[in-house]
């Protein structure tokens, strides 16, 4: 699970306001206790104030963002000593088993905007003018039966949901 962020000297001490914008039935009630509410935007125009942030999370959702725009909008509205923090999956290709799997998800997914993306973020978050830019990767494994390899290919947003493609991503695995 690669992870780009901005380090500092600092550790983060305190939290404060915290603002997110879930997806889904995954969404925040409107106001929670700890100070959590949740806004209606997108990445790439949030609405919030111009250097009002400390940090910006995106995990495991910024290959679904247009990251030029996505990433000035983070820079705009972080503090000058914000960090920017990006959590991202990515398939072993080093594994055999692995590297055949994402051949087929990629035929699958072929014109999915998103499939791919996930390549690396971090000349992205250079070229909008990120600095001290770092990348740490952590290893994850998924042991899966047959069952759990076709759900966990079957859930990918990216992969069709019905049809030729998803028909043959399912027999050929």
């Amino acid at each position: 699970v690669p992870h780009i962020g901005l380090p500092h000297n600092e550790p983060v001490t305190r939290a404060r306001k915290v603002k997110a914008a879930p997806m889904g039935a995954l969404a925040l009630p409107a106001r929670s206790a700890s100070g959590c509410f949740q806004i209606k935007a997108t990445a790439e125009a949030t609405g919030l104030s111009p250097a009002s942030q400390d940090l910006v999370v995106a995990a495991q959702a910024f290959h679904w963002f247009r990251p030029r725009e996505a990433l000035a909008e983070f820079r705009r509205i972080l503090v000058p000593a914000g960090r920017l923090a990006i959590l991202s999956n990515r398939r072993d290709a080093s594994d055999a088993f692995t590297a055949a799997y994402s051949v087929l998800v990629r035929v699958a997914a072929a014109g999915s905007p998103t499939e791919g993306r996930e390549a690396g973020f971090e000349p992205a978050v250079r070229a909008a003018g990120f600095e001290r830019v770092r990348v740490v990767t952590f290893d994850g494994e998924q042991v899966l039966d047959l069952a759990g390899l076709l759900g966990r290919a079957e859930s990918a947003s990216y992969v069709p949901k019905e049809g030729p493609a998803h028909d043959a991503l399912l027999d050929r695995l």
